[in-house]
């Protein structure tokens, strides 16, 4: 049986590593709530936050080679009929990655030519495109949990989001992410401020 492939989210974001924040708010289903994850990222070369009157493909590019600092960001997940909050796989591995296809995560990973070579091909491909190459968080093609005959086999993907201890599982319609004012971390999640347009 062919394994299920990743595919990755097309964000200007990489999901933050180092224990950083990564929280779902699942409703009770049938209420018309949104399915919400809240998770810190960092930002890439061609894209800071969004703000209302600048998209994120369209921002300017910070000085430097560095990554933009921890930002918080909101994924909505539009109808969504599960969510599944999970811990790591292991030690070393967030997700079981031997039961997954990588192929369609272009991001060459051998450190034969050193750390360095390594992280100017990582930065090329997230320049060139905009997108990070490997965010952390994916669509899964040909989830065992969207088999027909189920009844959400064609109208729903299945979202995979990694964090450094934990990962998410999301079965809806679709999505959408904003930035999270840095206050706002810190208040009551459901009632937190919001800025920015829906990527």
């Amino acid at each position: 049986m062919d394994k299920p492939t990743l595919y990755p989210l097309p964000v200007p974001w990489k999901v933050a590593g180092g224990g950083s924040c990564l929280k779902l708010v699942a409703p009770e289903f049938g209420t018309g709530e949104p399915v919400r994850v809240l998770l810190g990222v960092v930002f890439g070369p061609l894209a800071s936050p969004p703000t209302p009157l600048r998209s994120a493909g369209a921002a300017a590019a910070p000085a430097g080679e560095a990554l933009d600092d921890l930002r918080y960001i909101e994924i909505v997940f539009r109808d969504a009929v599960a969510a599944m909050f999970l811990p790591s796989f292991s030690d070393a591995e967030v997700i079981p990655e031997a039961e997954f296809d990588w192929s369609q995560i272009e991001v060459d990973y051998s450190l034969d030519a050193g750390l360095d070579a390594f992280r100017r091909r990582f930065w090329a491909s997230w320049r060139s495109s905009g997108r990070c190459p490997d965010p952390g968080a994916y669509i899964l093609h040909k989830s065992r949990l969207l088999e027909p005959p189920r009844k959400h086999a064609k109208k729903y993907l299945h979202y995979i989001i990694c964090g450094h201890d934990n990962y998410v599982e999301v079965i809806a319609s679709g999505y959408s992410w904003s930035p999270l004012l840095r206050h706002a971390v810190h208040e009551n999640y459901n009632d937190a401020p919001r800025r920015g347009a829906p990527s």
